[in-house]
């Protein structure tokens, strides 16, 4: 058997341990709640007529995520599928805790 092969063939065979065993991720890392306000919510709240502005009115983090779950008048629900318990709940605090938006001067 050629050399060169006989040393590929013992380090292929010394790491295989190791990779098989390397960790895994096991769930996608959560999206920023900023990021899902833009993508869900910023479109129309604080832009469309009807759709309140959320931050800076110190609404409760329950409130918000019974709004998101349940609908609201206007609003449609979003379901688990759509967004999980865990990224709303962050949501929610996040929206909870933001200052009211400067608003452009006209």
């Amino acid at each position: 058997m050629n050399r060169a092969l006989v040393v590929v063939a013992i380090g292929i065979a010394a790491a295989a341990p190791a990779l098989a065993t390397k960790p895994q991720p096991t769930a996608a890392p959560q999206t920023k709640p900023e990021a899902i306000w833009r993508a869900t919510c910023g479109y129309c709240h604080g832009s469309v007529p009807g759709a309140p502005e959320l931050r800076g009115i110190n609404l409760p983090e329950a409130l918000i995520v019974t709004a998101a779950r349940n609908g609201a008048p206007g609003m449609p629900a979003f379901h688990a599928s759509e967004i999980s318990d865990a990224d709303l709940r962050a949501l929610a605090r996040w929206i909870a805790r933001q200052p009211a938006p400067v608003k452009a001067a006209p």
